[in-house]
């Protein structure tokens, strides 16, 4: 396939890309900064397209998205709590989910069919060797994408919203793809299965005031309790209530008490709960004696960077008031949508974002780059029409 420097052309590319290298065999090829790499060629190519089309204006939102990076990174160098190299390359981290959305919201392109179809074939392909792959998984050998087969539940995703965006219309291809997630055994994923079901059964869209939609959601939530209620019990009420020192219950636990004592601005970048933090060991370990815990010491710090929600104690109050206004902005972009396909897809994404994020770091890791991407791009729909709303209401 020939492609040109268009932005579909460019976008085609990239989500191939990300598929095989930033995903599939992340580990595999062995350079676990692939997905930034990726990333920093979107972020250069979408200000090289800006600059090409002698477009300059920066919409408020990302202006503020700039102005709350500088904040926080010139707070966390003041208040020093940890180290410097931390702090950046934490920072890197944090942006590079939203990033990645910005891209996919300014760009926002029409792809060709024949980009279509390629991007639904890799998808397929993908999946075949993600199936191939499974016995090896299941007896517990290296799989493609890493030693645990917990990742083939983000790769199953990430591939039925390719095939829903990309206009897939045999539905029992997108399903089989979601329903590989199952195969990873996790107790989370069942629950998104099970949410992204009821989603996509929808006659339409999801309405609050809606009787019906509250028994609905009543039902599911009641459902998805049951099926993860023992690993929630362990986590949750077990690890909190009687201090059994669960890794990320403690972190659960402490990120309140940091959200307390750093008010409102919280802790700062690379302190807390995340992968920078556990190569330069934060002293607030030690503070809010967490250093002597399994998974938590100097020696094996490898439960530190388990969850997502407790990282957002370094941006404190103020910060976690800020990423909720961004998804919740996001949800109400896709309700503007007029195509279902669209707002079911985009909601898919969300959920799946809400539900990883209890118990692990997704968001900020290399598999939530192509769904960020394709969000930025269904908002981006939304920006659209909503522009071209106003204009036909002033003529």
């Amino acid at each position: 396939m020939r492609f040109s420097l268009s932005t579909s052309g460019f976008l085609t590319f990239f989500l191939t890309a990300y598929l095989w290298v930033g995903l599939l065999f992340y580990k595999v090829v062995g350079i676990e900064l692939a997905d930034e790499a990726l990333i920093a060629l979107l972020l250069f190519f979408t200000l090289y397209m800006k600059s090409r089309r002698r477009n300059t204006h920066v919409s408020k939102e990302i202006f503020i998205f700039v102005c709350v990076i500088v904040f926080y990174l010139c707070y966390s160098l003041a208040l020093g709590i940890t180290d410097k190299r931390a702090i950046l390359f934490d920072c890197i981290q944090e942006i590079k989910p939203y990033i990645t959305f910005y891209c996919g919201y300014v760009l926002f392109p029409e792809f060709g069919q024949r980009q279509r179809r390629f991007i639904i074939r890799n998808c397929i392909a993908v999946a075949l060797i993600a199936v191939a792959a499974l016995p090896s998984s299941l007896s517990r050998y290296q799989y493609f994408m890493g030693d645990h087969i917990t990742l083939l539940a983000s790769l199953s995703m990430t591939l039925f919203v390719c095939c829903s965006y990309f206009g897939e219309t045999k539905g029992i291809i997108r399903w089989l793809m979601l329903t590989l997630g199952l195969f990873s055994t996790r107790s989370k994923f069942y629950v998104e299965y099970i949410f992204t079901v009821y989603v996509w059964r929808l006659k339409k869209k999801l309405n609050f005031s809606n009787a019906s939609n509250i028994v609905g959601l009543m039902i599911v939530a009641g459902l998805a309790i049951f099926v993860i209620w023992k690993k929630f019990s362990f986590y949750v009420i077990y690890g909190f209530n009687d201090g059994s020192g669960v890794a990320r219950s403690m972190l659960y636990i402490t990120a309140i008490m940091i959200l307390m004592e750093y008010f409102p601005f919280g802790c700062g970048l690379g302190s807390f709960a995340n992968h920078a933090s556990r190569v330069w060991y934060s002293p607030l370990y030690d503070k809010y004696g967490l250093s002597h815990l399994q998974g938590m010491t100097r020696e094996d710090p490898s439960f530190i960077a388990d969850t997502f929600y407790p990282v957002t104690a370094q941006f404190g109050v103020a910060g976690i008031a800020v990423i909720a206004a961004f998804w919740i902005k996001r949800y109400r972009e896709l309700k503007s949508l007029c195509d279902p396909m669209m707002y079911k897809t985009g909601l898919s994404i969300i959920i799946f974002m809400a539900t990883e994020c209890f118990a692990d770091t997704t968001l900020i890791g290399n598999r939530g780059g192509i769904l960020m991407l394709l969000l930025g791009i269904i908002c981006g729909r939304s920006k659209k029409y909503n522009i071209n709303k106003s204009r036909i209401n002033e003529d």
